[in-house]
């Protein structure tokens, strides 16, 4: 049964120091923190390997508590008492949590209530506007960061991202639809229910996000297995091969088995080679035709085969949503724009 979200205030991540309220008596004195590998990319919303997400949860909190079984704490700011191991352990957290599902409408509503005590590092109030602007940070149509909440059914999500009404979507969305059966060698004619221009556009796009997700598949093997593999796959240190951007992609098409490394030359699964030895590397277009010409150019057996985050929304399904959000935007009726996600609200 598919349950929409009226309020999903749950379970994210805010900007609120954890670290300074230890060295509230001496300010100047650094927290010192050793790791490897860092892309040092801090942000909760743009970290994306292990080692970065370790700076992120110490320097961050989220609204959702859970104890050591991972129930979740619903009374965080009284706190709750649950028994592990015939041991009573008391749970405080930012915020209280309820969960209310109406059967009729079949909708799910989260709701948080914050502690009034919260405070970002510079001693600002953390409220509800920031936790909502954490919201539309991650579901910004622009947004290319790792999480992937806009794949959950917000009530309201759909028209805010592709800035159109149900009627509106559904027109473009069968236009989408129908160019992606037509295929990407159809030639189009004046018969076609579509212009030219949103044919091109579309398959532009379908480009797009198949090379982010060949992307995604390069950072994650480096960010999963250079450590382990990379000796003995390209004959180099994880350090060697993250100082290149090239080389990293070389590391991901040999690990996804789209080549293989012989002397320190890379045969692509083409056989198009590159001497890695004289410096020549492959580009991530290069990984992306090596994966278009593997498959055909079918981008749903692509994804569903090597995507790194299968639940992720598929390529087509993205193309598909962009498409409708930039054809349909500019329908005369959507004059003026979608400005908010009705699913989320402030309530107090």
């Amino acid at each position: 049964m598919s349950k929409k979200l009226i309020t999903l205030i749950l379970a994210t991540v805010m900007l609120v120091s954890t670290i300074a309220p230890v060295f509230a008596q001496e300010t100047n004195v650094p927290f010192v923190f050793g790791q490897s590998n860092m892309s040092q990319k801090f942000s909760p919303f743009y970290s994306d390997t292990a080692y970065d997400q370790d700076v992120v949860e110490m320097t961050n909190i989220s609204l959702m508590t859970t104890d050591r079984v991972g129930a979740i704490i619903y009374n965080g700011i009284e706190g709750e008492t649950h028994s592990y191991n015939g041991k009573d352990y008391t749970y405080h957290g930012a915020a209280d949590l309820s969960v209310v599902y109406d059967e009729a409408e079949d909708i799910t509503t989260y709701t948080a209530k914050l502690r009034d005590d919260l405070v970002f590092s510079d001693g600002e109030p953390l409220t509800a506007d920031d936790v909502i602007f954490t919201y539309y940070v991650y579901l910004d149509p622009a947004y290319v960061g790792s999480t992937t909440l806009n794949s959950y059914k917000i009530l309201g999500l759909q028209d805010y991202l592709t800035q159109t009404t149900s009627d509106v979507y559904s027109r473009f969305e069968t236009i989408a639809k129908d160019i992606q059966a037509a295929g990407s060698d159809h030639e189009w004619t004046e018969a076609d229910a579509w212009t030219k221009e949103q044919q091109d556009a579309y398959w532009a796009l379908i480009e797009s996000n198949w090379v982010a997700e060949v992307q995604k598949i390069s950072d994650y093997v480096y960010t999963n297995y250079a450590k382990g593999y990379a000796e003995e796959t390209m004959g180099m240190t994880p350090e060697e091969i993250g100082a290149d951007e090239g080389l990293k992609v070389a590391f991901g098409m040999v690990m996804w088995g789209f080549g293989e490394v012989a002397d320190g030359v890379l045969t692509a699964k083409s056989g198009a080679t590159f001497d890695l030895k004289a410096g020549v590397y492959p580009t991530i277009n290069d990984y992306y035709n090596e994966t278009y010409s593997d498959y055909a150019g079918d981008a749903e057996k692509f994804f569903s085969v090597e995507a790194v985050d299968s639940k992720a929304k598929s390529i087509v399904n993205s193309a598909k949503d962009t498409f409708i959000s930039q054809e349909g935007s500019k329908a005369p009726e959507m004059a003026g724009g979608i400005p908010n996600i009705a699913g989320i609200k402030k309530t107090g």
